[in-house]
């Protein structure tokens, strides 16, 4: 499956820094892909609301590395 540009830029802020709140994304448009894809979820029950999911750290690691990233360990 593969990614659009918007897409990996925002997989790679939310495996990178973390949970990101809707106006820290790089893109939204990215963020609903990673969505509808499972690399990513919204949960507004949360501050920062927008997450990686497991399969997302999956394919940030496959792209990226993932080696010196401390929050995909």
């Amino acid at each position: 499956m593969s990614l659009t540009g918007a897409e990996i830029d925002t997989l790679y802020k939310l495996g990178k820094y973390g949970s990101q709140e809707d106006g820290d994304l790089p893109s939204k448009s990215g963020m609903y892909g990673l969505v509808a894809k499972g690399f990513a979820k919204q949960d507004y029950r949360f501050d920062k609301s927008n997450h990686i999911t497991h399969l997302g750290i999956e394919r940030y690691n496959r792209i990226f590395g993932g080696k010196d990233d401390i929050w995909i360990r």
